[in-house]
């Protein structure tokens, strides 16, 4: 078996697998859906070591799944550089801010105070693209799980 070859059938199974860990996640559409959409919401903020727990605790306050809040913030990883890269876009609109504009002529001090900037913007943007994204990821998957529970009846 070539390594192409296997690691196509590694993906697949992993693809299964998660799929199939979706499928037969318990509690209604909306307690799943709630969860799933605080995952999304957690990835899209830039927290990378923390995205788990911070998806986790908005399940909880949501009264959202748990577990499906792990499996939301987990599937949309490789879509996360985008996430960051739009959230700074949208922070620096929010806050009318653009500490990149001239760089060199920056001090040491003016630097610093950028990067506290850039993480403001981030984290700003970050939390309205994540509001957006988990609210469409909840309506997604309410639709979804309603239609696997009407068919798990039938």
């Amino acid at each position: 078996m070539t390594p192409l070859l296997h690691m196509r059938n590694f993906i697949k199974e992993k693809k299964n697998e998660i799929v199939n860990r979706i499928k037969n996640l318990d509690g209604d559409p909306h307690f799943i859906a709630l969860g799933m959409g605080a995952g999304v919401f957690a990835a899209a903020t830039p927290t990378l070591p923390f995205q788990t727990f911070i998806a986790i605790g908005t399940a909880f306050v949501l009264r959202g799944s748990k577990a499906a809040s792990i499996i939301g913030s987990l599937i949309v990883i490789p879509v996360i550089p985008i996430f960051y890269f739009g959230g700074f876009k949208i922070g620096m609109l929010f806050l009318q801010d653009s500490p990149l504009e001239n760089i060199e002529s920056q001090s040491i001090m003016e630097l610093f105070q950028m990067g506290s900037n850039v993480a403001g913007a981030i984290m700003a943007g970050g939390a309205i693209i994540g509001v957006i994204f988990g609210v469409i990821t909840y309506f997604i998957t309410l639709r979804i799980f309603i239609l696997i529970r009407s068919k798990q009846k039938g």
